[in-house]
């Protein structure tokens, strides 16, 4: 039997899983990892509160998933998405 806390990281995972596939498929979209969008063009909405976007970034940085580039590079890529 899973705890409430095992049961929120699996969906978080799920979660982690879901947007690194949509920016891999963005990514291989436009053929360039740091091409920059027009506000007009941006793929995804971001609908929960700005800050909360900015950990879940954070937290997905410091979790290795964006690689070796720099924390700024990873906020200015992001931010292109959304």
């Amino acid at each position: 039997m899973q705890t409430y806390l095992e049961n929120a990281i699996e969906v978080v995972d799920g979660q982690i899983e879901f947007v690194e596939k949509q920016i891999l498929s963005e990514l291989t979209a436009v053929n360039c990892p740091f091409k920059l969008e027009t506000a007009s063009q941006h793929v995804l909405q971001w609908t929960g509160k700005p800050i909360e976007l900015v950990e879940l970034l954070d937290a997905l940085y410091e979790a290795g998933y964006f690689g070796s580039i720099s924390r700024k590079e990873m906020f200015v890529v992001a931010g292109s998405f959304f």
